[in-house]
């Protein structure tokens, strides 16, 4: 009996010792900045860098960050954790937080603050080539022109924009210095502001997600709605994009985008439930049953907009028609 009481008291005692031990620390492999970040602009009174690395598979896995955190940790191919100051040696002190706080570290598919002055790179976004997308746009801010003389079209990447913007809101996504920088904007502008934005969010799976916003005064004038057709036309021509993902949050965003955009509802949404319920066919669907789902605050539609040529066609024919000059009521307000 002794014994047997001896032996319990000592395996308690072992894992107490056990659940009280530390996390072991990460070995870092500290290397110099020059074979992974490329510095880009100033912007926001911040440095962006471009981060470039490759992947156990041999693809190569994009970021873009601020100088908001100047140490850069990351797996490389081999598994094997590396850090990196954007512009100088790393600092001793940071090395040592960075490699304690890995062994703490779970996961995960985001980008993250790792230690102070250190951010843990978990995921990667596209390299979007702009170029085909950019010219075609350039087609159609020859038209808009010529139906209102102070606007432009712009699509680029949030931080080559230098002039003001509305935009949908500043959470959701990968933030690192609470900028932005894998987000592609979507923008009508005219000589002081962006005054109706779209925001792009690419994903390596080829899914575009969307936000917008028009400023409160700029409403009813048909911009997002413009917006929204040349979305659908310039996406198109975006290398590896497939589809637009959109989570309506109001019944006129649902409206468009079923109506203009050619949308489907995203399987096991609750409003397919409720046209199925009520036997109605997605192409029966008017504005007033879109009104009716949205019979309380915080409903939303999750919506696909597949980018194909048909869908393009369709785009192109509202879009020459919000900027047609013939029918001022059916039109965009200059």
């Amino acid at each position: 009996m002794s014994s047997s009481k001896t032996s319990s008291k000592k395996t308690k005692a072992t894992r107490k010792t056990k659940r009280a031990s530390p996390h072991s620390a990460i070995v870092l492999d500290v290397q110099d900045n020059a074979p992974y970040a490329t510095y880009l602009r100033e912007f926001l009174k911040k440095k962006i860098y471009k981060i470039q690395y490759e992947l156990s598979d041999g693809s190569k896995c994009v970021n873009y960050v601020d100088d908001a955190a100047k140490h850069v940790v990351f797996q490389d191919a081999t598994g094997q954790y590396v850090l990196f100051h954007l512009e100088n040696k790393p600092e001793p002190k940071v090395i040592e937080k960075c490699s304690a706080a890995l062994s703490k570290v779970k996961k995960q598919a985001k980008n993250s603050d790792l230690a102070k002055d250190a951010v843990l790179l978990s995921r990667c976004v596209p390299d979007v080539d702009l170029s085909g997308a950019q010219a075609f746009l350039r087609e159609l801010n020859r038209k808009l022109v010529t139906k209102c003389p102070g606007l432009h079209m712009k699509l680029a990447p949030f931080h080559e924009f230098e002039e003001p913007m509305a935009r949908y809101n500043e959470h959701g996504h990968v933030c690192v210095g609470c900028n932005y920088y894998e987000t592609l904007i979507l923008a009508l502008c005219n000589s002081k502001r962006c005054i109706s934005t779209i925001e792009l969010i690419p994903a390596p799976s080829g899914e575009i997600l969307i936000n917008s916003k028009t400023d409160g005064e700029s409403e009813g004038k048909k911009y997002n709605k413009m917006l929204r057709a040349v979305m659908s036309m310039v996406l198109e021509k975006i290398p590896g994009a497939n589809y637009i993902k959109s989570t309506a949050i109001n019944p006129v965003s649902t409206w468009l985008l079923l109506k203009y955009s050619k949308a489907t509802i995203e399987p096991g949404d609750a409003f397919e439930a409720y046209l199925r319920d009520r036997n109605i066919e997605l192409a029966n669907v008017t504005q007033d049953i879109i009104k009716e789902f949205y019979d309380k605050p915080g409903k939303s539609i999750h919506l696909i907009v597949y980018l194909n040529h048909a869908n393009s066609e369709s785009a192109k024919s509202e879009f020459d028609a919000l900027v047609a000059g013939k029918n001022p009521d059916s039109e965009i307000k200059c």
